[in-house]
């Protein structure tokens, strides 16, 4: 979805009505620092997902009606600084 986009450092998607974000959506954003994916319909989050996002600072995915987490979705997420799950499920 987003492959000549290799020097992104800050990704906007909320407020889209994202349900699901596929595997590997973000494989190729390696200088990612910041994501905002607030105010979606995000139920899910699964391993893998985040897994190449290794200078990810800045997560925020507060607002979605996230009611699962699977063990280890966040476990690659080394420099991750900020990190918002508020009002969820």
């Amino acid at each position: 979805m987003f492959n000549n986009l290799n020097n992104l450092v800050e990704l906007g998607l909320s407020w889209n009505r994202i349900s699901a974000i596929e595997h590997g959506t973000f494989d190729d954003q390696k200088s990612l620092e910041t994501l905002y994916l607030w105010g979606n319909t995000l139920s899910r989050i699964e391993a893998g997902l985040f897994s190449k996002l290794y200078n990810l600072e800045k997560l925020i995915l507060n607002q979605n009606q996230i009611s699962y987490i699977q063990h280890g979705a966040f476990d690659s997420l080394f420099s991750i600084k900020i990190f918002d799950l508020a009002n969820n499920r």
